[in-house]
């Protein structure tokens, strides 16, 4: 699945504020070429609070390699850096 189908199947999920935010924030023309990563991004902002935001970046700049396959570890870079606005 590519990701402006991954984007489009979880805008197809939201309900209440979130889907409301998603048609408000999106027009019509994003909503078909907008990238998961764009779109999860977007939404991670208007509903992840600062401090949490800042407590993601904290740990994104400290994840280490240690015990964990590389699978796990892009895993958890990528999860994190959703939560960053512009540190990559």
């Amino acid at each position: 699945m590519d990701p402006i189908q991954r984007q489009r199947l979880a805008a197809f999920n939201l309900k209440g504020d979130a889907s409301k935010l998603y048609k408000m924030q999106f027009l019509e023309e994003e909503r078909l070429t907008t990238t998961r990563g764009v779109f999860t991004r977007r939404f991670n902002l208007h509903f992840i609070s600062v401090t949490i935001r800042v407590r993601k970046e904290a740990k994104l700049l400290t994840v280490e390699y240690g015990d964990i396959t590389v699978s796990t570890y892009e895993d958890m870079f990528i999860s994190l850096s959703h939560f960053t606005d512009n540190m990559f």
